[in-house]
This record gives C-alpha cells, sequence and structure tokens, in this order.
C-alpha cells in the first residue's frame, strides 16, 4: 500500500526510517547534524514529497523523498529499503533498514546514456549494515502506529519516543514508484 506524507513534525526526510535508525545509532550527534541540514534554506534546498510502500506480503517497507538543491538544479529521490522482521503488540512494525540510494538523479540524467547507465545499475549504499557496524541492532527501528485505517496512518518512533508525528495518507494500492 502507498501512502504519501500529509503531515510531519519535523523535516519530512525524517519520515523515513533510515533517520530514526540514524538517531539511535549516533544518538548524542544526530540532532546536531540535522540542525545543520534543517537550516539550509529554500531555494538551497528543498524537501518532499514523501512516500512510503508497504507490502506485507514480500516483508518490504520502501521510503522515499524527493530532494531537490540549488533551485532545483540538482533533484533526486532518496529511496530506502527496508525489511519488515515483525509486529510488537497490535500497533508496532518493526523494520530492518537495509539500503539508501539516489534514485533518478537529474545530474546524472544530464550526462545522456552513461548518466541513465550510472541511474539504473549503481548499488545502492548499504546503509544498514554501516549502522550494524556502529551499533549493533541500531538498524532496527520499531514504527509505532496511533491509528491506522484505509485513508489514514498516524504513527511516531517507536523507541525514541521523541514526540515526533508523522500523518500519511493511501495513494494506492498499486505499485508507483513516481514522486
Amino acid at each position: 500500500m502507498h501512502r504519501s506524507l500529509l503531515y510531519a513534525s519535523e523535516d519530512d526526510t525524517r519520515s523515513s526510517p533510515f533517520f530514526w535508525a540514524f538517531r539511535k545509532t549516533f544518538p548524542e550527534n544526530s540532532e546536531q547534524i540535522f540542525s545543520i541540514t534543517d537550516a539550509i534554506p529554500a531555494p538551497i534546498k528543498e524537501v518532499g514529497p514523501a512516500t512510503q510502500s508497504i507490502s506485507l506480503s514480500d516483508n518490504t517497507l520502501v521510503s522515499r523523498v524527493r530532494v531537490a538543491t540549488l533551485n532545483g538544479l540538482a533533484t533526486s529521490i532518496m529511496t530506502t529499503r527496508c525489511k519488515i522482521k515483525g509486529t510488537q503488540g497490535l500497533d508496532n512494525l518493526v523494520v530492518e533498514v537495509e539500503s539508501t540510494k539516489p534514485e533518478k538523479s537529474t545530474v546524472l540524467e544530464k550526462l545522456g546514456p552513461l548518466g541513465s547507465f550510472l541511474n539504473e545499475n549503481s548499488k545502492p549504499f548499504p546503509s544498514g549494515a554501516a549502522l550494524e557496524r556502529v551499533t549493533p541492532g541500531g538498524s532496527v527501528v520499531t514504527i509505532q502506529n496511533s491509528f491506522c485505517d484505509e485513508g489514514v496512518r498516524i504513527c511516531r518512533d517507536g523507541e525514541l519516543n521523541n514526540g515526533e508525528v508523522y500523518v500519511w495518507v493511501r495513494k494506492t494500492f498499486e505499485e508507483d514508484t513516481e514522486l
């Protein structure tokens, strides 16, 4: 099921489980790093839209966030792929971050066929393994669903309990990678 981020109490990029795992792995430095990137004003940095696709049949969660820099001169879709490890109780979904990759990079597209080849064939960064090397278990996060029906899902980071809220609205049940 595809959902689009309607509201986030912080930067839309933080809706990605990668950033939750990053906070868990680097608890003392993450907020300082985030405050630097969050302070970059538009049009130098623009974020959104953000989407999530959850497939219980494949046990996958794919998070995508469009990031544009320099007034749209360089744009990409930052894609984080996660494996659904299971549930905790009725409301919590446990996911493991596996990889992160910029997709549909406009910088690479400007290189013509070579750029298209690189866009399509470059390997994702093994962000989950990198987080695990720093802190065992750092790549696994819990999504606490406060509310979920066929149209809306409201969730929080179920481990850090940092008060951040993300509201997702259903986009479609079909696979759609366009943002």
